[in-house]
């Protein structure tokens, strides 16, 4: 619902009329904090942010830039400061003896921004901040908010991605970033896992933020579904519904369209194996250097053909390998069902949550009692279960394999009967 200083203005551009968002209050600054979650497209925005600061200027929208470098994922340095409780990955970014003048230099940029408007009667000048890392469960939410109220209205900007496609991402990013050993998607997601990721998913950050920042509008959701049916992009979403009075940028995204969202989740097949390798055979990295080019051949021939079984055959439940000793396809082991059911659960919970959340949902996954086609409201819609559950199980019909990971224990049983394998363990 838009609240009482908030109005709808009309652009017009190449005859079509766009809709944006303008807050008729301007007395008080903005101070827009983009949280993320991690694995909704936070980069994409941080990098236009980061190419387009001047646009974003004319706008009256200043970014802060503390040590570490002018660079996209710069606010990462100040969200990472508000970790209560310091993992890591945090120190990384905020060590020990860096955090006071992080902190110190973030607080001064308040300070100064604040001062500015107070000496000008003209449009305030707001802050913008982009940092998924603000989605930590361990955020001090409190001090961040007494850094900026009452001087400044705070916006706090979430993008929802459904919660099933969300922690396979999740799942993808900790085996690509941690240089720990991360188990398979099927043997890494337990049910007490999913309840301890599902804390940095978005609905649960919506509802630390939405503790803190109560107001109607202080907290804006933006599903990403909704922008994957409607063709419309992240940068699109944000600047012209997330972030308010943004006008001049609105137009320019809107006149030149960037690469719609996309949902660019890939499988691990390939990295899975290699990391088994490694896991079985410790020393093979050191006796033959060809060991990537060698797996990576093999594992093309298998892609292969399984493209070929996949097209020739409907039966999809032969498609784990179990024929034969010898592996022609990709064997797949995928979750239990108990764990998919409880995966699915989950997912139609959190999604009758952000239904009573949110202004507009997408109208491909919910039901629309008013017959509006393009949108509807929270008010007016209901779950449809069946539709999100019909999605749900295609996702592993196929080829798509997305709750399952490569049965690797049964690939490389098949191969150490083969003479070039146990040529590539020998080191020849």
């Amino acid at each position: 619902m838009m609240s009482q200083i908030q109005a709808q203005a009309q652009i017009q551009i190449n005859s079509k009329t766009y809709t944006a968002i303008i807050d008729d209050d301007t007395t008080k600054p903005f101070a827009v904090i983009h949280v993320g979650p991690h694995k909704t497209g936070s980069t994409s925005i941080q990098q236009f942010i980061t190419r387009e600061k001047e646009l974003i200027r004319k706008d009256n929208y200043v970014v802060p830039v503390v040590p570490g470098g002018w660079h996209s994922k710069n606010s990462g340095h100040i969200a990472a400061c508000f970790h209560e409780t310091r993992s890591e990955e945090a120190s990384s970014l905020c060590p020990h003896k860096k955090k006071a003048l992080i902190i110190q230099t973030f607080a001064k940029f308040i300070d100064e921004t604040a001062a500015l408007n107070e000496n000008i009667t003209a449009i305030p000048t707001n802050i913008l901040i982009s940092s998924e890392e603000f989605d930590r469960p361990q955020m001090d939410i409190a001090t961040l908010k007494n850094m900026f109220e009452p001087r400044f209205k705070v916006r706090i900007v979430i993008y929802y991605r459904r919660f099933y496609d969300w922690v396979v991402s999740y799942h993808n990013q900790l085996t690509k970033s941690t240089k720990i050993y991360v188990p398979p998607f099927v043997e890494w997601l337990t049910i007490d896992q999913m309840d301890q990721v599902s804390q940095q998913h978005a609905l649960q950050v919506y509802k630390r933020y939405s503790s803190y920042f109560p107001s109607e509008s202080a907290v804006e959701v933006i599903i990403i579904e909704r922008l994957m049916s409607n063709n419309i992009s992240l940068e699109e979403s944000f600047f012209c519904e997330g972030v308010p009075n943004t006008k001049r940028v609105c137009k320019q995204i809107r006149r030149n369209p960037i690469m719609k969202v996309k949902n660019t989740s890939v499988l691990l097949g390939k990295s899975e194996l290699m990391d088994a390798i490694r896991k079985r055979y410790p020393n093979i990295t050191e006796t033959n250097t060809n060991l990537k080019s060698i797996i990576d051949e093999r594992w093309n021939h298998l892609l292969l053909n399984e493209e070929k079984y996949v097209n020739n055959n409907n039966d999809d439940s032969k498609m784990t390998g179990d024929d034969s000793n010898a592996v022609e396809i990709i064997p797949w082991v995928c979750l239990p069902q108990v764990i998919q059911d409880k995966l699915l659960y989950m997912s139609q919970r959190f999604e009758e949550e952000i239904n009573n959340i949110t202004l507009y949902t997408s109208s491909y996954y919910y039901n629309n009692n008013n017959g509006n086609k393009d949108h509807c409201y929270a008010d007016n819609c209901s779950i449809n279960e069946l539709i999100l559950e019909q999605d749900f199980r295609k996702k592993n019909v196929g080829s798509s394999k997305t709750f399952c990971s490569v049965n690797t224990e049964r690939i490389l049983d098949s191969w150490d009967e083969e003479e070039w394998f146990r040529a590539l363990l020998k080191g020849d």
